[in-house]
């Protein structure tokens, strides 16, 4: 419906108080809409909540954000819904129901790996809460989510046996078991047969049942001609209202093991592998023997890479295009590792930043780096190393120890890495000031006995200022001739990193013991299948997440979103550079900006934005002379803004008034 003068003078009005900071006034103007029930919709009365929180009324803060999220499910507006959902829960973290909607929003928007950890920290909450069934109910979930990942599917099981429900243990590593016969992995079937024949004796006479009634299936299957076989995805496109809290509520016609094989791109049990499929089997097995066969490499030609090495990465590569993610990254480890003890790092490091990459989350390729860059004493892939693991763990959600390291990237190996300062001024942005002041007091302390240098040291004020300089002071001042890498106290990492490297588990022994072990492996099977977020996915969450004033997690998924195509780059640059203006970190904000407007494509008015943003950037620290230039680059567009051609005047008088003063 078009809307009318009226309606649109509302929302006018609503948006320059806003604007101003007059919350109170713009909520009246918005309320007024509440008797337009016509004109009403999500963005509404998200706007209204939005200003009711500004307000501190909290109550109706949710009330109207709820609104918008019944109008945001209707038209799937999932980019919406994210943030939404998330602001909820920070206002009022009792909802934990809405997790399992959270984790939904996520599915739909292709971000897996959020739908994972969302779905964990549900599943948490109600194991913690003692809704054991439901719990498990979300676990399931979880697996059909992630079929290929084992790891999860084991500790499941492993749950299942902790609270005395081995049926179901045994039912998961059954799948186990056919998932590895399969693939024709033999040194798994040994481990896992044992493990089923330790189920199966805890059963008892309840086995013989089991397995007539797993018999009895195979049959039916056997004898159906044709099947229509679904998967999660396709039941959650089949219809527009299915959701997860559905799913899990809903039990599936289809079998769990063969949902496991149809969403890992596997042929159900009795039809023929795909030729592909065998031909990467006969690969691994080959190389299995040749490795076999492999003579020892001698250790006086440590420098080059062995033949073995080379084809062991090989095989890791084979098991993960067949979605064996864990021991393909088993099998990385045990080339990278050779690689290092042999001191080949430069092999090493080839497959550590392999490992990396193929896995967002993995902490020790990125520890095994730094220790490379140490060892190599090479500064630039120090930093990088330690950019990498600072950030992995931010994104693990440990952010005390990712501050540490960014802590220890700008006070020791690069003072002006950018990126530490950025992921700083999120998380600790008082740290970043008390730097700054550090910075200037040291810069200070240097340049006093310079001065003071031919005074007699017997003038009661020249004491004065010499006790100003402690020795203290002086050691904490490095010289910048002096090389970071060849400082005695330079990052002292490498007792930590041995201690994190070589921890052992210990064999948990209580049920809480072993229900936290359990809990952690479930954790780190869903970072070690964690998938890449799609930049345009990533692009559109932050734009909604900075919206709602979600500023850490706007920044995350619009960093994500630099790895799109030039479009989406610009649009992620852009949006950083106003997120850090507003955060009044002008000289971050104007790296963001400037990367924006150097990534040309065709659109003026983009560009337009971006420079008016550049000149707002510019003008807070100071720099008139460039923030004018930019400031012209619209006024030639537009001769007629009176705005901004009183902005260019303004700034030229002071430009002018600057320079009478210093001359």
């Amino acid at each position: 419906m078009k809307e009318n003068k009226e309606i649109l003078e509302i929302k006018k009005k609503a948006a320059e108080f806003q604007a101003k900071g007059l919350y109170k006034k713009a909520l009246q103007e918005l309320e007024k809409l509440l008797n337009y029930p016509e004109f009403l919709d999500e963005g509404i009365y998200q706007r209204i909540g939005e200003l009711n929180k500004k307000l501190g009324d909290k109550g109706k803060a949710l009330e109207y954000y709820m609104k918008a999220v019944e109008g945001y499910k209707k038209h799937g507006s999932y980019s919406h819904l994210i943030p939404l959902y998330k602001k909820i829960l920070e206002l009022d973290p009792e909802k934990k129901d809405l997790l399992i909607d959270l984790a939904d929003a996520y599915y739909h928007r292709r971000m897996l790996t959020e739908a994972a950890k969302t779905l964990y920290e549900y599943a948490g909450y109600l194991y913690q809460q003692g809704k054991v069934e439901e719990a498990f109910g979300v676990y399931e979930k979880l697996m059909e989510l992630a079929p290929e990942n084992i790891l999860l599917q084991r500790e499941v099981a492993e749950l299942y046996l902790l609270h005395e429900q081995p049926r179901k243990a045994w039912k998961i590593y059954r799948r186990i078991f056919e998932h590895y016969k399969k693939l024709g992995r033999e040194d798994k079937l040994v481990e896992v047969k044992e493990k089923l024949e330790e189920i199966e004796i805890i059963m008892g006479d309840e086995i013989s049942q089991l397995k007539e009634e797993e018999k009895e299936k195979k049959f039916d299957k056997e004898d159906e001609e044709e099947k229509e076989f679904l998967t999660v995805e396709d039941i959650l496109k089949g219809s527009e209202t299915a959701s997860f809290r559905e799913i899990i509520t809903k039990k599936s016609e289809v079998e769990p093991e063969e949902k496991m094989e149809i969403e890992r791109g596997e042929v159900p049990s009795g039809v023929k592998e795909p030729k592909e499929r065998e031909e990467i089997k006969e690969e691994i097995e080959k190389e299995q023997a040749e490795e076999e066969t492999e003579e020892p490499v001698s250790e006086d030609k440590v420098e080059v890479v062995p033949k073995g090495w080379e084809q062991t990465v090989a095989m890791g590569d084979a098991y993960w295009e067949l979605g064996e993610k864990e021991e393909a990254l088993r099998i990385y480890y045990e080339a990278a590792d050779g690689c290092h003890k042999e001191h080949n790092f430069m092999e090493a490091l080839k497959i550590y930043r392999k490992i990396a990459d193929y896995y967002p989350f993995e902490l020790k390729a990125r520890q095994r780096m730094i220790q490379i860059a140490q060892h190599l004493k090479d500064k630039n892939l120090l930093v990088e190393s330690l950019l990498q693991l600072a950030n992995c763990l931010y994104e693990r959600g440990d952010k005390e120890k990712a501050k540490v390291w960014y802590l220890q990237i700008l006070k020791r190996a690069d003072p002006d890495c950018r990126e530490a300062k950025e992921k700083l001024s999120i998380i600790a942005p008082e740290l970043i000031e008390k730097m700054e002041k550090a910075k200037v007091a040291r810069k200070e302390v240097v340049e006093v006995p310079k001065k003071q240098k031919k005074v007699k040291v017997t003038e009661p004020p020249v004491k004065q200022k010499k006790e100003k300089v402690s020795t203290a002071d002086k050691k904490e001042v490095i010289p910048e001739k002096e090389a970071v890498l060849e400082e005695p106290e330079f990052i002292d990492l490498g007792e930590e990193l041995r201690k994190e490297l070589e921890k052992e588990e210990k064999e948990p022994q209580t049920k809480e013991e072993k229900e936290k072990e359990i809990f952690r492996q479930i954790e780190e099977s869903i970072y070690t299948h964690a998938q890449k977020t799609d930049p345009v996915d990533a692009l559109e969450v932050g734009m909604a997440m900075k919206e709602l004033g979600l500023i850490e997690d706007a920044i995350s998924n619009l960093k994500k979103a630099l790895e799109g195509e030039d479009k989406v780059k610009k649009e992620a640059y852009h949006l950083l550079g106003q997120i850090f203006l507003e955060m009044e970190q002008p000289e971050i904000a104007l790296e963001n900006l400037k990367n924006a407007i150097s990534i040309k494509i065709d659109n003026s008015e983009k560009d337009r934005v971006i420079h008016y943003d550049l000149a707002r950037a510019y003008e807070s620290v100071g720099e008139w002379a460039k923030a004018v230039k930019h400031y012209k680059i619209i006024y030639e567009q537009d001769p007629s803004s009176k705005e901004l051609k009183q902005k260019i005047l303004e700034l030229a008088r002071k430009i002018k008034s600057s320079r009478k003063n210093k001359g």
